[in-house]
């Protein structure tokens, strides 16, 4: 009897073992495919913003070609084709065509961007930090830019906070003062902030890019 006694506690023991050995492998394999399974989707608002970003030091390749372009818009994966140093474009306006998320956004981390050119000759994937408002070092647009970037350099960039609303409304101001072509994707950004209330939805932003 003590015989049986100790072997079935022998055979729970190593059940449990194995249990506890192999559960923790199941849930991290589970984690992996989780994060690396991408969402490519449209962003309509995004797009019809038209051709106004620059790209600057791509975390992707910039491909050169129609047929790379379409190849593209399928996959963020890196594929090999022709590719063209990102300081050679400078001077071209990219628009964002598609959005790739993971399903785990949490685990996956920020959002990547597909943009292309007008022609459709240069295009490529790449985050926020590699795009920005193709505007925004012009002289007009650096007295929008200033205040903005004073609020989100505090704690909080909610507009409630009396510092963040003054710094706001600068922004407002010299947002009415641009150039026509400019002022009106601009303003389109800052009355997305003001309905925000904040200024923490950079992702879905433009004019946030630069931050």
């Amino acid at each position: 009897m003590k015989f049986k006694k100790l072997l079935l506690i022998t055979v729970l023991t190593a059940g449990s073992v194995a249990f506890l050995s192999t559960t923790p492998k199941q849930a991290e394999a589970t984690t992996i495919k989780d994060s690396t399974v991408e969402k490519i989707t449209s962003n309509k608002n995004l797009t019809k913003q038209g051709y106004v970003l620059n790209v600057k030091d791509p975390s992707g390749k910039i491909y050169v070609g129609k047929a790379n372009y379409k190849h593209g818009l399928k996959t963020s994966e890196p594929f090999k084709a022709k590719t063209i140093n990102w300081k050679k474009i400078k001077n071209i306006k990219f628009r964002i065509e598609k959005m790739a998320t993971a399903k785990k956004a949490a685990i996956f981390g920020a959002p990547q961007y597909f943009v292309a050119s007008k022609d459709k000759k240069y295009s490529g994937w790449t985050t926020r930090s590699g795009l920005s408002y193709y505007f925004a070092n012009t002289k007009a647009m650096k007295n929008v830019m200033k205040p903005l970037k004073r609020i989100i350099d505090r704690d909080s960039s909610s507009l409630k906070n009396a510092k963040n609303k003054k710094d706001f409304n600068l922004a407002l101001k010299a947002a009415k003062k641009l150039p026509a072509n400019q002022r009106k994707l601009v303003m389109l950004s800052l009355n997305q902030i003001k309905k925000d209330g904040n200024l923490e939805n950079r992702s879905k932003n433009i004019l946030l890019f630069e931050f």
